[in-house]
């Protein structure tokens, strides 16, 4: 099948009007993105080298060159983190009330290590930040993240089996 009779198949599966309306949308956000470009001089900043860890009640804070990151544990298995106090909206999570954890803080030379009874996290001098269960099997890594303005660029690194559902098709400016 060529791409002309890939189009007009498509044309008959979504219909014209639908067609017509993508198209639009698609030259709009274009030129709406080309009219607002990012500001100059706005690139990423990474943390930088981790400088100084210390406990909280339910967590631990840690004071990088350029970034804070406050890590606490809501319960033994659930964590919240917060680059530069800034603490995410959560729309899973929806209690505010929570009991005490029992966490312990350990410096693993040149990183940290913060457990509960269900959960180890390791900040790296880096900023990269690995969770592992309790037999040391790692769950996730994230790398550094980059900071842009008042918000953060995260990035994960995933497994070649894992898969993403729902966060749409696409992530740029104007989204």
């Amino acid at each position: 099948m060529n791409v002309l009779e890939k189009i007009i198949q498509a044309l008959f599966v979504i219909g014209l009007p639908t067609s017509l309306k993508a198209y639009r949308y698609s030259k709009t956000r274009d030129r709406l993105n080309a009219a607002y470009p990012p500001p100059p001089g706005d690139r990423p900043v990474s943390p930088g080298r981790l400088v100084s860890a210390r406990p909280l009640p339910n967590g631990a804070a840690f004071h990088f060159d350029y970034a804070d990151l406050e890590i606490c544990f809501l319960h033994p298995g659930l964590v919240r983190l917060a680059w530069n106090g800034v603490s995410p909206y959560s729309y899973a999570v929806t209690s505010s009330e929570w009991a005490d954890v029992s966490v312990t803080l350990q410096q693993n030379r040149p990183d940290w290590c913060l457990s509960s009874s269900a959960l180890q996290i390791r900040v790296a001098e880096t900023g990269e930040i690995q969770f592992l269960d309790l037999a040391g099997a790692l769950l996730r890594r994230e790398q550094p993240p980059s900071g842009r303005g008042r918000g953060w660029i995260q990035s994960v690194k995933l497994d070649s089996q894992a898969c993403i559902c729902g966060l749409g098709e696409r992530s740029g400016r104007l989204n």
